[in-house]
This record gives C-alpha cells, structure tokens and sequence, in this order.
C-alpha cells in the first residue's frame, strides 16, 4: 500500500482542489499552509482517508501536524492502522 501516492492521486482529481495544488508538488509540500486543505478539502480528505484506509479519525486529529503535508499524512494513516 502506498499511501503517499493513493492520497497524491485523490488530491489531483478531486474536484474539491482543482486549482488550489501544482500540477506536481513534493511530499513536503505545505497543504494547509498553500491554502489547497481548507475546512471543505479536510473533511473530503478525511472521508477519503476512512474508507480507502480503513482508519477513524477523531475530531481532535484535524491539524496541522498530522495533516501539513503527504508525509505527515502517511506518518498518520500508519500509525492509525497499527
């Protein structure tokens, strides 16, 4: 499972962030940062994240931290599967 390149695949043909992501960007890339996860893309994302992953996600994980970029969204759909 490759969790970096399922979400990379969602936010580019998610209608959500058309216009709001480079046509490429890094791993690192800044999400909430950009403005490209805003309220709307997060709760998109979440929904993704549920059922792609089979995670939860609890109210009190919506931040920056597990959700800045695609590593630290990886670091969180593994820790969250174990």
């Amino acid at each position: 499972m490759d969790v970096r390149k399922d979400v990379r695949e969602f936010l580019a043909t998610n209608p959500v962030f058309r216009g709001l992501l480079p046509a490429e960007f890094p791993d690192n890339f800044p999400l909430v940062e950009s403005g490209a996860l805003d309220s709307i893309g997060l709760f998109n994302l979440v929904n993704f994240l549920e059922r792609k992953f089979n995670i939860v996600v609890e109210p009190q994980d919506l931040n920056e931290t597990f959700f800045g970029n695609l590593i630290s969204i990886e670091a969180f759909v593994r820790s969250r599967q174990q």
